[in-house]
């Protein structure tokens, strides 16, 4: 069975191959190899695939985010930031872009740019629970304890049953 699935797994990738190859432009071929590539941790080869797909649509944002998430995959998050700046300049209120940009942020531990990025997301989803508890996090890393727990109260406020906001709330209340 795992020979059989594997085989068609190869053939669905020499199709793509010969697909991008007979019509280079072709943007469904290029997305679809991409994220064939992706799936089966080929980055170099998935970000060659997305930086096609982008130059055939670029106005297809969600591939620059994709692409964006495969950089902070393969250790290039100073190339993700970059680029979901730029994502972000041309479309503000892409909240994907917006979580995974402050996320990367957060976790390169540049604090301040990631509340920045959260907050300017926020104009444009002022319901969002993610938001709300990433800055939560972000304040609680600056030792910020009365601004963490302000967007921890607002993210418990706007989903009750996600109990991270209620923890994190309750562990900054004990301290």
């Amino acid at each position: 069975k795992e020979y059989l699935m594997s085989h068609i797994q190869d053939l669905a990738k020499k199709q793509l191959i010969q697909s991008v190859n007979k019509f280079p432009n072709n943007y469904l071929s290029h997305q679809k190899l991409a994220e064939w590539y992706e799936k089966n941790g080929e980055l170099e080869k998935a970000e060659d695939e997305y930086l096609k797909v982008i130059e055939i649509k670029p106005k297809k944002y969600e591939n620059y985010y994709k692409l964006a998430i495969i950089y902070n995959q393969d250790k290039k998050q100073e190339q993700a930031i970059k680029l979901l700046r730029e994502v972000l300049k041309r479309k503000s209120d892409y909240l994907d872009a917006s979580l995974c940009l402050g996320n990367i942020l957060y976790e390169t531990e540049m604090f301040k740019e990631a509340i920045n990025v959260f907050a300017e997301a926020l104009k444009y989803n002022p319901g969002e629970y993610k938001l709300y508890y990433y800055m939560g996090m972000t304040y609680t890393r600056l030792n910020d304890f009365p601004n963490a727990k302000e967007y921890y109260k607002k993210a418990a406020t706007i989903n009750s049953t996600l109990n991270a906001a209620k923890l994190n709330l309750g562990q900054i209340s004990f301290k």
